[in-house]
């Protein structure tokens, strides 16, 4: 499971950078259109369209790289007071319904983006993007997400099993 972890988190931290990249690049298409628009009246007309799908990837795929990283929100003025004995269960139960969150958006990014490709659906702006591709980020971050709550699961079961903190 280790090897495995190992991988989920690599794949993790992949995704990750490619939100990161994502937002590189909102920001120059968003710069290179605003100089566009205001210098020479000649924005992009794909611009808006490629931006929020951009975003849509950069969200999903930031999910999983924030979960690693500890960066979601936690309320420790509650967790703080729990005797040491029962922290670890509540990490536990905290992964498992996040973990069925990370499915249920990786099953309905699945249908979503499985509907776009069978309708053919397109984006509605003045260049027809067509949104399967983008709708698949959905699924995709999903799966991570849930792969690394797996792996944290395990590792929550295992520091339970020995008695370390993580």
């Amino acid at each position: 499971m280790e090897s495995f972890g190992k991988y989920v988190r690599s794949a993790v931290n992949f995704v990750g950078y490619l939100g990161m990249l994502g937002v590189i690049a909102m920001m120059l298409i968003m710069t290179l259109d605003a100089v566009l628009r205001y210098f020479f009246n000649k924005p992009f007309l794909w611009s808006f369209d490629l931006v929020e799908f951009i975003m849509v990837g950069c969200v999903f795929f930031g999910l999983a790289y924030t979960e690693l990283r500890k960066g979601h929100v936690n309320i420790t003025l509650v967790f703080d007071h729990f005797p040491p004995r029962i922290k670890p269960f509540i990490e536990i139960l905290n992964h498992l319904i996040m973990l069925g969150i990370g499915i249920l958006i990786a099953k309905q990014g699945y249908v979503l983006a499985a509907d776009s490709f069978q309708v053919g659906r397109v984006s509605t702006g003045a260049v027809k993007m067509p949104q399967g591709p983008v709708e698949s980020t959905i699924f995709i971050g999903g799966v991570i997400f849930s792969l690394l709550l797996i792996v944290k699961i395990y590792d929550d079961f295992r520091r339970l099993k020995t008695g370390t903190k993580a």
